[in-house]
């Protein structure tokens, strides 16, 4: 399995299980970050464009080749032993959560975490790739509230839902993972 790590913060544990994993991580950020840290993992600073799901695209297109992708936002923190049950998901995409308390809060889906299979990914990039707002962020982030701008993380969850939607039956898709020793919403900065 593959890991797509997006984001600007990154928290410190998670930063810590990615470098002593058996896992492939591959962290595509918005700004460089203290290399000492990250060393041994592949990192790659794109523009802050298209939040999360920017980053889940740049990742698709430029880096993967093949194999499943766990695609989690910075600001997770999460077990090996998680990686282990997200690994052995035999569904083709899955978004997960902690709990279902969770899942219920986030609508059941969100773009913090998420597994696609080597089939779903194939279809996807052939089809285009994650859909995101391309408007850039110029390191301020984009605001989710005010009734003049658009809810770009919403958005693109409502807009990959109905692409989940769209594929044929064939495709197990649009589930909802529980899977313990992942927690989301933290940040630090490293």
């Amino acid at each position: 399995m593959n890991i797509c790590v997006a984001g600007w913060y990154f928290h410190e544990p998670l930063i810590g299980t990615l470098l002593g994993s058996k896992y492939l991580s591959c962290i595509v950020a918005h700004r460089a970050l203290p290399g000492t840290e990250l060393r041994g993992l592949d990192f790659e600073v794109i523009p802050n464009v298209g939040l999360e799901f920017g980053c889940y695209d740049w990742f698709l297109k430029n880096k993967w080749g093949s194999g499943p992708v766990l695609f989690l936002h910075d600001d997770a923190e999460l077990s090996e032993s998680a990686l282990d049950a997200i690994a052995g998901m035999t569904v083709d995409q899955a978004f997960l959560f902690s709990s279902e308390a969770d899942a219920l809060a986030n609508g059941k889906a969100h773009g913090r975490a998420m597994f696609c299979s080597d089939k779903f990914l194939t279809r996807l990039k052939a089809d285009g790739g994650f859909w995101y707002s391309e408007e850039p962020c110029n390191g301020k982030p984009i605001p989710a509230t005010l009734a003049n701008v658009p809810d770009y993380h919403n958005v693109g969850i409502q807009v990959f839902r109905a692409y989940l939607e769209s594929l044929p039956k064939e495709f197990t898709v649009n589930r909802v993972a529980i899977v313990p020793g992942l927690k989301t919403g933290y940040r630090g900065r490293l």
